[in-house]
């Protein structure tokens, strides 16, 4: 909204909430072990009238991961500091290694959902890469080379 909205450009209170959303999204134990970002939280007591959201969803899509990435690329472009790009790069690194692992993104070299071997959803796992290309391109980083293969080939279970 930052970059986007007509009036009033550039609206400083649209940044300020981006960059609380995010520090609030970073305190909230939203990212298991490996560092992706899961589903969410649900209330775990939800049929005995509970209702407090105390139970994190283990799942990880491409698409949380595509989210964050856009969001840290333009955190990064609106505040002109490259420590979002980093924590993107960390992202993508998260994905990237979760092959083999049990919320993987990554099956054979290929970027696809855990819960889509068919490639039924692939959609996502495009926009997971757009966003991998573009948040490289901003870091102007010589060790982006390492996301070369995975990059100059995308490949999507489709």
């Amino acid at each position: 909204m930052y970059h986007h909205h007509p009036s009033p450009a550039r609206n400083e209170t649209y940044l300020w909430n981006a960059i609380r959303a995010h520090e609030w999204l970073k305190a909230s134990n939203m990212t298991d072990n490996s560092g992706l970002y899961t589903d969410g939280f649900h209330v775990s007591n939800l049929k005995n009238g509970g209702s407090k959201c105390d139970k994190r969803d283990e799942m990880v899509y491409t698409y949380n991961q595509g989210v964050l990435l856009s969001a840290l690329r333009g955190l990064a472009d609106a505040t002109e500091n490259d420590e979002y790009i980093i924590e993107g790069l960390q992202l993508v690194d998260a994905v990237l290694m979760s092959e083999g692992s049990r919320g993987e993104l990554v099956f054979d070299g290929v970027l696809t959902e855990k819960c889509d071997p068919g490639g039924y959803c692939s959609r996502c796992t495009l926009l997971l890469l757009a966003y991998t290309s573009l948040t490289l391109y901003r870091s102007k980083r010589a060790d982006i080379q390492r996301y070369a293969p995975f990059l100059s080939s995308p490949r999507t279970r489709h």
